[in-house]
């Protein structure tokens, strides 16, 4: 999503009151804040590591969030999307 960013201040408010598409796709950042209980961007971003959950930094300086990725996490469900890899039992060569 390359050139992708959110607005913030006024702007910001004018798309979230307009139901956009994108605001759909985002967390606001008011939703970050209640995620993580932190409100400085370094602090977020700590927090959502913790959570396992990924975010970016935009051309702005903005931290994003995509609001399907939190729901995924949250609920429980499978984000990972590499297949699990089975590995051989070396420690029964042992045995």
């Amino acid at each position: 999503m390359s050139g992708f960013f959110v607005p913030a201040g006024p702007a910001l408010a004018s798309l979230s009151t307009k139901g956009d598409a994108i605001m759909d796709l985002l967390l606001t950042p008011d939703e970050i804040e209640i995620l993580t209980g932190r409100k400085r961007t370094k602090e977020q971003c700590a927090s959502l590591d913790a959570m396992g959950v990924r975010w970016k930094i935009n051309a702005r300086g903005a931290l994003i969030v995509g609001r399907r990725h939190v729901e995924q996490v949250l609920c429980g469900e499978n984000t990972n999307q590499a297949p699990e890899t089975k590995r051989p039992n070396f420690e029964a060569l042992h045995a």
